[in-house]
């Protein structure tokens, strides 16, 4: 875990930190704040595509970030069986309970973002990868918990015969 650091030595810092202290040295501790952020619901492989957009995140490269993200959210809805040949067919065919309207849009916005990061040369800044984190983090979550309700619940189970 990461030390908490303070140059008041009565009063140490009670805040969260990306570095720790590693035999008198300061590195950084790449993942520490997005990781507690994913729920346990998410499966291991898209936790693995997370973790290396974080990873990309601190590493300086944004582009990584965007494609990644873009990946943890396709992973997710091919976890769930949404059908489509492609992530923008996906994303439409996504049931409501899986994805509102308004994450449709967030879906669709990463998906533009990840294309345009790798095939137009979209220069990336550190914001719009933070916010791609930031996005990928509730989309992954919203559609893993939709995976834990019972048929009972799922908007899909009442119109299946």
């Amino acid at each position: 875990a990461p030390v908490k650091f303070s140059s008041n030595k009565e009063r140490p810092c009670e805040g969260q930190t990306l570095f720790e202290l590693t035999r008198n040295a300061t590195s950084w501790a790449p993942g520490v704040l997005f990781h507690e952020d994913i729920s346990p619901q998410v499966s291991r492989a898209v936790r693995l595509l997370f973790q290396e957009a974080v990873n990309a995140f601190y590493g300086g490269a944004y582009k990584g970030v965007l494609a990644l993200c873009r990946s943890a959210v396709e992973q997710s809805l091919d976890e769930e069986r949404v059908q489509g040949r492609d992530l923008f067919l996906k994303i439409q065919n996504a049931p409501e309970s899986i994805l509102g309207s308004r994450e449709k849009t967030w879906a669709d916005a990463s998906r533009l973002d990840g294309r345009d990061a790798l095939h137009r040369l979209m220069v990336v800044s550190p914001t719009q990868a933070l916010s791609s984190l930031n996005t990928a983090t509730l989309l992954i979550n919203r559609i893993a918990s939709t995976a834990a309700l019972p048929a009972s619940q799922s908007e899909t189970s009442s119109r299946e015969p």
